[in-house]
């Protein structure tokens, strides 16, 4: 069982996370998703970030789950972009029997 999850990225310039095909966080984006959103804003990658999904926990499915993320650039001239990120897990302890 998980006590907590959330999401270490390193990213540049912006992202938006889905989770089961629900948005879950969004960051340094304006409205819209794909290629329709707007008001991107600039981030450099400078190490990893660790943003909670907390919230997005009644949305886990029992088996599978897909973390999907979308990330963005300021602007199409822009030289670089970076989206690494790594999912961390929390879990309850179990109990130990004597």
């Amino acid at each position: 069982h998980i006590a907590d999850f959330g999401l270490a990225i390193s990213y540049d310039d912006a992202f938006i996370a889905y989770l089961n095909g629900r948005e879950v966080l969004r960051v340094g984006v304006g409205p819209g998703r794909g290629k329709d959103v707007t008001e991107v804003k600039s981030h450099g990658a400078s190490g990893y970030e660790y943003f909670s999904l907390r919230d997005a926990m009644p949305f886990l499915e029992e088996d599978e789950n897909i973390l999907s993320i979308e990330g963005h650039n300021r602007s199409k001239a822009s030289s670089d972009f970076t989206l690494d990120p790594y999912l961390v897990v929390r879990r309850k302890p179990t109990a130990v029997e004597p």
